[in-house]
């Protein structure tokens, strides 16, 4: 990976965490927005949406053309990153259209104590997978690529304090 696309990673992890707070779904947020602005190279300009968010109601917005379609898209616009990883928190621990993967997670993680980290963390990757999938579901391969781009950053930040 060249170094431009590790800083911008470890950029929008360093961004997630400060505004999450939590590592292992700052991760989950840092890998959607490189997926979603290709490595930072397709942020919708004057948008500061990293992650891709599409505008609804009476939200401020602009309109870029989507990469794959060419298709007219309004993204939301955001005064900063961190407010976009913002976004996106309250859609992982509110909106009722990520209750189901709220639900697994929350489950899963009954009872796990902060000692089993390796626990912990496989409970965050399937609930990771889950949410994308409802993230994205156009894209059947959404999951896996932001799994595999997770896995990425998680090398890169190796070492830093989390």
């Amino acid at each position: 990976m060249d170094e431009q696309r590790a800083a911008w990673a470890r950029e929008a992890y360093h961004v997630a965490m400060h505004e999450i707070g939590d590592s292992l779904m700052a991760l989950v947020a840092a890998a959607q927005a490189v997926v979603e602005t290709g490595w930072g190279a397709h942020v919708p300009e004057g948008s500061n949406n990293w992650l891709g968010i599409h505008a609804t109601g009476d939200h401020p917005f602009v309109v870029a053309r989507e990469g794959g379609t060419g298709a007219a898209i309004r993204y939301r616009k955001y005064d900063s990153p961190g407010a976009c990883f913002r976004s996106w928190l309250y859609l992982a621990e509110k909106s009722v259209y990520y209750e189901e993967p709220r639900a697994w997670l929350q489950e899963a993680l009954k009872g796990v104590r902060e000692a089993e980290r390796e626990t912990t963390h496989h409970a965050y990757r399937e609930w990771g997978k889950r949410f994308v999938r409802i993230f994205c579901p156009g894209n059947p391969n959404y999951p896996v690529t932001v799994t595999t781009v997770a896995h990425q950053i998680e090398r890169l930040i190796e070492g830093l304090p989390s």
